[in-house]
């Protein structure tokens, strides 16, 4: 995948918000799991492994997207990520935002 990025598209599919991350970040290594479990290994040597604790994955792509921004990587693609509609009752009523980091 560092050599291939479009070879994300056969390991998530087309639609998948791990295909776009990959794509977007050349050299990077991004694998998703089960249980809302995302690892990202960046070229440059640092990672980020993640786990969202209620294990739904809406939160997932959000909470990527604030760690690489707070570790000063950012495109258009993890700035999509950065923030996803909260809905109830078939309706937006809130947003799912990064928070700060510890």
């Amino acid at each position: 995948m560092r050599s291939k990025p479009s070879a994300a598209s056969r390991i998530f599919g087309t639609s998948r918000d791990a295909t776009a991350l990959a794509r977007s970040l050349p050299g990077a290594l991004v694998k998703e799991g089960a249980e809302a479990v995302y690892v990202v290994g960046l070229p440059d040597g640092r990672g980020i492994a993640l786990k969202v604790e209620d294990g739904a994955n809406r939160a997932r792509p959000v909470a990527t997207a604030g760690v690489l921004q707070a570790l000063g990587i950012d495109n258009d693609v993890i700035e999509g990520h950065a923030h996803a509609p909260l809905m109830g009752g078939g309706r937006v009523v809130g947003e799912i935002r990064p928070g700060p980091l510890a």
